[in-house]
C-alpha cells in the first residue's frame, strides 16, 4: 500500500504516482521526500517544480531581481527568470554576465567592485591576461593581432645576453636588453619587431614588448577567455608557438607551443610566432623604450611636448649625457622662454614645457655646447626638462634607481627654465633643492621625453 511518485528528470520532485510494496523500478520516490505529496508541474524539465523560484527581469537581459522572488511552476513577474543576481535591472548593459568596463564608475557585473579589471576584458589596446594578485587595478594585456607568423629570436647573432629573466612583469627589461645587445634592425627578429610594434599603433610607441616565459605562460592558461575575446574583436586568435623574451643562453630562448602548453628551449633560429604585450595602466618606473616613466597625467587629453598627439606621461633616459655641461646662452635674455624671472616660489616652469624650452633655447643661438643641446643629441623627441619636470624625477628618484639598468642620479641637473639672462633654474638631487645658477656653469643633463 505504499505511494511512490515517479521523479523522471531528478530534481526530487514527483509526478505520477504508484502503489507498490517497494521501489519497483528506478526514479520512484517516497512521498515524505515530496513535502505534502505535490505533484512535479514539469516531470521533463528539472528546473520547474512547485518550488522553482522565479524573479522579475525589467530589462530583459536574463538576469533577475532578488527582491522579486515568486514561487511556483510558473510565474506572474515580468519576463520571468530563475535568475537573481541582477544589480540593476533598470539597464540590461549591467548583469552578473558582462565583463566589468574600467573607468566609468559603475559596477557593470554585479561583483560588488568597481571598475576592477577581468581576464579577457579589451582594454588599454589588448586583452587583459593577466591581474596583479596584489592589486587587482593593475594588468598585463596583449595585443589583438600576432606580429609575425614566424621570426628568428635573434638578430643573427648566438650572443649571450645574460640579463633576461622569466618573471612575469620582466618582459619590458628583457626586450630592451635584447634589442641594445642585438643591434639596431628592429623588424627581423622577435625582440626588435614587439619593439617597433607601437610605431603604427596608437597605443604608444615603444610601450608594447616581448613577454617573458612566466607571462606568456598566463596568456597561455587564460587562452580560451582571450581567445573568445579576440573572436569578438575580429582579431588573431592564439595558436602555435609563440617567443618570449627570456633567454636560455647564446643558442636558445624559451618558448611556448599554444596547442599543449609546453614551455621549451628554442634554438634562435627557430621561426616561432611573437605577440606583444603591454602594462594596464602604465606606472612610475615602467620600461618604455629607451627610458623610464617617471610622470604621469591624470588626464587623457594632455599634449605634454607640443606634437599635437595626447600624451600620458614623461620618460627620462636610464643615464646622464657624457659630462657635465654649460647651460649655455650666457648673457641672453630669451625672452620667448616663458621663465619666472626671479620667483623662486614658482620653481621656474609647468610640467609640459620642456620641449618648448629647449627647442627655443636651441633657437636663440645655444645649438651646440649646452645642456639642451646634449639632452636633444638623444632623439629629435628628447629635451631638457623644465623645472617642475626636473622635480617630478627627483620626487620619483628612489623607484626610479631601482629599475634594472638605470644608472643612479648624479648631484645636480640643470632644467630648461631660465631665471634671468645670466642664470638658469637646476635641482639638487641629495636635498630636492631648486636654485637658479649661472649659465656658465658645468651640471649634469637627464634628458627625457613625452610618451
Amino acid at each position: 500500500g505504499q505511494t511512490w511518485y515517479i521523479d523522471a528528470d531528478g530534481d526530487n520532485v514527483g509526478g505520477s504516482s504508484v502503489v507498490a510494496c517497494a521501489r519497483v523500478i528506478n526514479g520512484f520516490l517516497l512521498s515524505e521526500l515530496l513535502g505534502s505529496g505535490t505533484a512535479d508541474c514539469n516531470d521533463s524539465d528539472p528546473t520547474i517544480n512547485p518550488f522553482t523560484v522565479w524573479y522579475e527581469d525589467l530589462d530583459g537581459d536574463g538576469y533577475g531581481n532578488a527582491n522579486t522572488g515568486e514561487t511556483g511552476c510558473a510565474s506572474t513577474n515580468i519576463n520571468a527568470t530563475q535568475d537573481n543576481t541582477d544589480c540593476n535591472d533598470g539597464d540590461p548593459l549591467i548583469n552578473s554576465g558582462v565583463l566589468e568596463i574600467a573607468g566609468d564608475g559603475i559596477d557593470n557585473n554585479c561583483d560588488g567592485r568597481v571598475d576592477e579589471l577581468q581576464i579577457g576584458q579589451f582594454i588599454g589596446g589588448g586583452i587583459v591576461f593577466w591581474i596583479d594578485p596584489t592589486d587587482n587595478t593593475r594588468s598585463l594585456v596583449c595585443a589583438y593581432e600576432d606580429q609575425s607568423a614566424g621570426i628568428q629570436w635573434y638578430n643573427g647573432l648566438n650572443k649571450y645576453i645574460s640579463f633576461t629573466e622569466t618573471a612575469i612583469r620582466t618582459g619590458s627589461s628583457n626586450t630592451k636588453f635584447i634589442t641594445d645587445y642585438q643591434g639596431p634592425t628592429v623588424t627581423n627578429y622577435a625582440a626588435g619587431i614587439a619593439k617597433a610594434y607601437g610605431t603604427n599603433n596608437i597605443y604608444l610607441p615603444g610601450d608594447w614588448y616581448l613577454p617573458s616565459k612566466d607571462a606568456l605562460n598566463e596568456m597561455y592558461l587564460n587562452k580560451t577567455a582571450i581567445n573568445a575575446a579576440l573572436t569578438a574583436l575580429g582579431g588573431d586568435i592564439l595558436s602555435g608557438s609563440y617567443w618570449s623574451s627570456s633567454e636560455v643562453n647564446s643558442e636558445l630562448a624559451w618558448g611556448q607551443s599554444f596547442a599543449d602548453g609546453n614551455q621549451g628551449e628554442y634554438v634562435k633560429y627557430f621561426g616561432g610566432k611573437v605577440r606583444v604585450v603591454r602594462e594596464y595602466p602604465n606606472y612610475i618606473g615602467q620600461i618604455i623604450d629607451d627610458g623610464v616613466v617617471f610622470y604621469l597625467t591624470d588626464n587623457a587629453t594632455t599634449d605634454l611636448d607640443g606634437d599635437g598627439n595626447y600624451d600620458l606621461g614623461l620618460i627620462c633616459a636610464f643615464s646622464d649625457y657624457a659630462g657635465a655641461v654649460e647651460w649655455g646662452c650666457y648673457g641672453t635674455d630669451l625672452t620667448n622662454v616663458p621663465n619666472d624671472t626671479g620667483n623662486p616660489a614658482g620653481l621656474g616652469t609647468v610640467i609640459g614645457d620642456g620641449m618648448l624650452y629647449t627647442n627655443n633655447i636651441l633657437q636663440w643661438g645655444c645649438s651646440t655646447g649646452s645642456a639642451a643641446a646634449a639632452a636633444r643629441s638623444l632623439e629629435p623627441n628628447w629635451f631638457l626638462p623644465s623645472a617642475k619636470e626636473l622635480n617630478e624625477m627627483y620626487l620619483n628618484k628612489a623607484t626610479l634607481e631601482l629599475v634594472p639598468g638605470f644608472t643612479a642620479f648624479s648631484d645636480a641637473y640643470w632644467s630648461s627654465s631660465e631665471f634671468d639672462s645670466s642664470k638658469a633654474w637646476y635641482q639638487y638631487f641629495p636635498t630636492g633643492n631648486q636654485f637658479n645658477y649661472y649659465k656658465g656653469s658645468t651640471i649634469n643633463v637627464r634628458a627625457v621625453r613625452a610618451f
